[in-house]
């Protein structure tokens, strides 16, 4: 029964963007962005949590999304509501939707469009909707 209770747990903590590190038993948070922009700010409040709640690592994934690394189950919680602080949210790992990625559009010289604009707008309707889902 308890092996089930701590399966079912760590079904919602990937739900919420966790997943186990089997050789640690430590946590990796999974970050979203939006384009994989983030603000100085967010940034620098990223990096403290990584050195606050988890081991200090922090990973970029192919996702566009932030992974910081280390972190124990009991700081889970501290974790999420420090990065709440500058607008951050956990997610997007499982049988979930994935964060809206584009390249940069008419920021490089090759762009035709505002692919930006439109991924954001997208992050918006589509991501922000069914995230949960």
């Amino acid at each position: 029964m308890i092996d089930l209770l701590i399966k079912e747990d760590e079904k919602d903590l990937k739900n919420m963007g966790f997943i186990i590190n089997e050789k640690t038993n430590t946590y990796t948070a999974n970050i979203i962005t939006v384009n994989g922009i983030l603000t100085a700010s967010q940034h620098q409040c990223i990096g403290k949590a990584a050195e606050l709640f988890g081991n200090g690592i922090i990973k970029l994934s192919t996702s566009f999304t932030i992974e910081v690394r280390g972190i124990p189950y009991e700081k889970i919680n501290d974790f999420r509501k420090y990065i709440e602080k500058e607008n951050l949210e956990t997610g997007g790992i499982g049988p979930r939707l994935r964060p809206v990625v584009s390249c940069i559009g008419t920021d490089c010289r090759y762009g035709l469009t505002d692919t930006l604009s439109l991924s954001d707008e997208i992050h918006e309707r589509i991501y922000n909707k069914y995230k949960n889902v």
